[in-house]
């Protein structure tokens, strides 16, 4: 009985480890995300003035549209796949 349980602890390591890899690529690439986006809110705040002269308002809200937009998804991406790691590893 006990060789079946360490196996069993082996076994559902292994499985977690290579569940919980993607996590963690998903993790930086959050981090990464995060960073472009607080790069982006700083150059239109360096820049307004700038941006308000030669009427770049719309092309700036684009910009941080779009970074806002790819940061939440993978914010999301990340939710999702750490639901479903929980439950993968709640089911074994």
């Amino acid at each position: 009985m006990i060789p079946v349980v360490i196996a069993f602890g082996l076994v559902q390591s292994v499985i977690l480890y290579f569940a919980y890899i993607p996590t963690i690529r998903r993790n930086f690439e959050i981090q990464v995300g995060e960073a472009d986006l607080r790069y982006g809110l700083l150059h239109v705040r360096d820049n307004a003035e700038a941006i308000a002269f030669y009427g770049g308002e719309a092309a700036e809200r684009s910009h941080i549209g779009a970074r806002l937009d790819a940061l939440v998804r993978k914010k999301l991406s990340l939710v999702f796949y750490s639901a479903l790691a929980v439950v993968g590893a709640a089911a074994s």
